[in-house]
């Protein structure tokens, strides 16, 4: 379904009239396919690096407040209170990010 899913984004993103219009500011058709291509190919790129990362800031977040795995215990409230590698926390709670 994923996979489904980013491939209508990007279709549907190269389909857009300003990306479409750029198609056809080179001399050739072939020229115009290779653009296409490219197009489509920093399109994938780009719709597949954002799920990375949100993947990747939930494991760093699951590691960071369950060090033993997350059928163990969670980090105390004094740890966060006391580590310097809780202090984002402290930060995001004065703007108003995490309550």
């Amino acid at each position: 379904n994923m996979v489904l899913f980013t491939l209508s984004l990007m279709i549907g993103t190269a389909g857009l009239p300003h990306v479409i219009m750029r198609f056809f500011t080179v001399p050739r058709v072939s020229d115009a396919r290779w653009s296409a291509g490219w197009t489509l190919v920093f399109i994938a790129l780009l719709y597949l690096t954002a799920p990375a990362v949100g993947a990747m800031a939930r494991l760093n977040i699951s590691e960071m407040m369950w060090p033993n795995g997350v059928n163990g215990e969670a980090v105390s409230v004094e740890t966060i209170e006391t580590d310097a590698r809780y202090d984002w926390m402290a930060t995001w709670q004065k703007t108003g990010l995490l309550d």
